[in-house]
């Protein structure tokens, strides 16, 4: 059975089961029409009483009702015909929304088997009138008379029903996981949405998570190592909102105990003349939780098969090993280590000083250029060598300063072009960068000095998406996407600014927000206001947001009065005094009328037109007086 939703302009009404023949589909405005396979005479069935035999054609069926079936259903029901002619094989179901005009525009919109008199039409609009008929066809491709018509309207559109089986489960130390179940009833309006609470507090109170989220999941992530969060949803469709769901907690992990580093990975060796080979490796991707104090360096002079350490405990991740002599063979293994202990050994890596004269190091790399690509890019382009040295060049070391050229440090160990772009810099960062070339005998000198600046910090771009809704008489909730650009520096603060009148003017209503969502408390029910939201960062503000605008719910009649009491007070006077109403309606109450009833509460008149508190002393009485009061 298909899901009962209200239908948009794009979606076609289907009726549920609609025939059990092979079909096609084919769309048209009024929703998805099924054309029945072909009939026996190879014709097509017309939608009007001018092709069938009042002799041998079937009878028509009859008694055909329709009852709506909430905002988006229709059950139909009719009586087969007693003449079945030569057997029927099927109905034809028509349906038309105009059925009280002189010529309804019918559209088939389903084919049943014979043995079946009931059908539901699902997917209907809300609070729309549509008209039904039933025709028969035998298997002699003859058509009975068409039945009587049936009309039924659907129910209005409501809020959707609330979502059921709300998960939350923790994902690491970082992300909780929910998800939940639609609602069994979308209220007959599609549902657009679905708002996601959080509740730092066990559930004791609850902050807005999320505004409008589209899909039945979602990972909060950027949470911190064992922390406790409560999370509830609730459907959101163009009617309003459903109720909450049932609440759902999770823990995130906690932080683990300190372990021996990962393995450092990519060692590489490179020979660089004849008396030195250098090495270079890529950090381990985890530290263990404890910071890593230096790496170990071992070397093999027998092929790999024993080693012995070289190095007890190297700060970076680089090292030349010197003194040795013309081609020398060596293998070599680097191990991290940190305060728990040592991690594994790193891939092995091999090389051998030069020891023929013909070969040498290549020339220097020349005309080095740097060019800032934007707030978070520099971009390299550097000419080869005049020279190779008489061996291929395997690559090129790069390397860059961040104290304007006074010291340097290997950005990449081996690029093999001739251009290179450093990525993820910050706005106005300035870096300066040399290039030295690689052959099979060592490395050539370094390449002029080449700098940059990326570009400076700019003003965000606008937030967008800018959302308000009503939530109840005294709130209105607003959500928005943040920039999609930050203008190279963070954003500090979001200011919000409401208008009274339209949106003909705006004041501020909050100087500096951190998040991208707001709750505007404190309004008078039937309020309307117009918002807008700029971004700030230290350069400035963004532009304005698109306006939203919302008006809370209008204030209704107040509650009843409650545990009205009258007591005698002497001979003269008699004293009243009741509860005010838990709900005003959303408007102050102005007063109270007091009405007497002098023949015991058969019939009321007015004692007091309008009364300021909640008690009230009826003088002037005679004694022995009895009067009810409401």
């Amino acid at each position: 059975m298909e899901a009962s939703t209200a239908p948009d302009s794009n979606v076609p009404h289907r009726i549920r089961n609609p025939m059990k023949h092979n079909a096609v589909s084919a769309e048209s405005n009024a929703g998805l029409l099924l054309q029945p396979p072909l009939r026996a005479n190879n014709s097509v069935r017309t939608l009007d009483n001018s092709r069938f035999d009042d002799e041998a054609a079937p009878g028509a069926p009859t008694n055909l009702t329709a009852t709506a079936i909430g905002p988006s259903s229709i059950n139909l029901s009719w009586t087969a015909p007693t003449n079945t002619g030569a057997g029927l094989v099927r109905y034809y179901i028509d349906r038309a929304t105009d059925g009280d005009a002189e010529n309804p525009s019918w559209i088939p919109v389903g084919v049943l088997d014979p043995s079946e008199t009931t059908q539901l039409d699902i997917n209907l609009f809300a609070a729309t009138t549509y008209w039904y008929r039933v025709q028969a066809e035998d298997v002699a491709s003859e058509l009975s008379p068409f039945s009587n018509i049936a009309t039924a309207t659907t129910a209005a559109a409501t809020a959707p029903g609330a979502p059921t089986s709300l998960t939350a489960a923790a994902d690491g130390q970082t992300t909780i996981d929910l998800s939940w179940t639609a609602p069994t009833s979308n209220g007959g309006a599609a549902i657009s949405g679905y708002r996601i609470d959080v509740s730092t507090d066990d559930g004791s109170t609850f902050s807005q998570l999320v505004a409008s989220h589209s899909m039945t999941s979602y990972s909060h992530t950027g949470l911190t190592a064992g922390t406790a969060h409560h999370y509830r949803v609730r459907a959101i469709n163009s009617v309003g909102n459903s109720g909450w769901s049932n609440t759902a907690n999770a823990t995130t992990a906690d932080s683990p105990t300190a372990t021996a580093p990962g393995a450092p990975t990519s060692l590489t060796a490179a020979a660089d003349g004849q008396t030195t080979i250098d090495l270079s490796w890529t950090a381990p991707t985890s530290d263990g939780g404890a910071a890593i104090s230096g790496y170990r360096i071992e070397v093999s002079t027998d092929g790999g098969t024993n080693f012995s350490q070289l190095v007890a405990s190297h700060s970076t991740t680089s090292s030349s090993h010197t003194g040795l002599t013309a081609g020398s063979a060596r293998h070599y293994r680097v191990r991290a280590i940190n305060s728990v202990g040592n991690s594994g050994w790193s891939n092995t890596a091999n090389a051998t000083t030069a020891d023929s004269p013909t070969a040498t190091a290549p020339g220097a790399p020349t005309s080095l250029t740097a060019a800032a690509d934007g707030q978070t890019t520099i971009d390299l382009s550097w000419t080869a060598p005049a020279s190779d040295g008489g061996a291929a060049i395997s690559g090129y070391r790069i390397e860059v300063s961040t104290n304007g050229g006074s010291s340097f440090s290997q950005l990449v160990a081996s690029q093999s072009g001739t251009s290179y772009s450093h990525t993820g810099l910050t706005a106005g960062t300035a870096r300066h960068y040399r290039v030295r070339a690689i052959n099979s005998v060592g490395n050539s000198g370094w390449s002029n000095t080449a700098n940059a600046t990326t570009a400076a910090a700019t003003a965000p771009g606008v937030p967008t998406s800018l959302t308000a809704a009503a939530d109840g008489q005294t709130t209105i909730d607003l959500s928005w996407t943040a920039p999609a650009s930050d203008g190279g520096a963070a954003i500090s603060g979001y200011r919000i600014e409401v208008s009274t009148n339209g949106g003909s003017s705006f004041s501020q209503l909050v100087a500096s927000h951190s998040t991208t969502s707001y709750s505007h408390t404190g309004l008078t029910a039937g309020t309307a206001r117009h918002y807008r939201v700029r971004a700030i960062n230290s350069v400035g503000n963004s532009g304005w947001s698109n306006t939203a605008n919302a008006t809370t719910a209008a204030a209704t009649a107040p509650g009843v009065p409650t545990s009205l009491t009258a007591a005698a007070d002497g001979q003269t006077t008699i004293d009243l005094s009741w509860t005010a109403p838990a709900s005003d309606g959303g408007a102050a109450i102005s007063g109270y009328r007091i009405e007497v009833s002098t023949n015991g509460g058969s019939s009321f008149s007015q004692l007091v037109a309008s009364h300021s508190t909640t008690s009230y002393s009826h003088t002037g009485l005679t004694a022995g007086t009895a009067r009810h009061y409401r």
